[in-house]
């Protein structure tokens, strides 16, 4: 799961976020900023708890959008999931916080699904190419 790695440098601890790929950590870091930015101009403060809670829910979402994706045979890899999956899981997750897509990396410039057809092979090259043009 290429998505697996992300997770871990977002929300994992010290220890696994050591055995990670170098830099990694760094860009994560610098797009938590981002999600911080996000809770922030929505009224949030965001605490460790409040990050930890977002952490959880992306994980959670993931974890049924894989189970979804393998139950039901979606995109060309099963088990490995779409840019516009990963992109939906986090639009429920943050619109339970109020924050706006803009704020999530795959999304930076309108906070729209149509951006993942320039923004995928940045952060999600890993991703099942089913619904990227030219994907595939």
């Amino acid at each position: 799961d290429p998505m697996g790695e992300v997770g871990v440098a977002f929300w994992g601890s010290a220890d696994a976020k050591s055995m990670l790929p170098a830099g990694m950590s760094e860009e994560a870091e610098a797009s938590r900023d981002v999600l911080k930015m996000g809770l922030l101009r929505s009224g949030h403060i965001p605490t460790e708890a409040l990050m930890h809670g977002i952490g959880v829910g992306l994980a959670w979402g993931h974890i049924y959008a894989t189970d979804r994706d393998i139950a039901n045979r979606i995109g060309y890899i099963h088990g490995v999931l779409s840019p516009t999956q990963v992109y939906k899981y986090h639009k429920q997750v943050f619109g339970d916080y109020g924050v706006g897509m803009g704020y999530f990396g795959g999304t930076p410039v309108y906070g729209k699904r149509w951006e993942l057809q320039y923004t995928a092979p940045l952060w999600c090259s890993g991703c099942d190419p089913s619904d990227v043009p030219g994907g595939g």
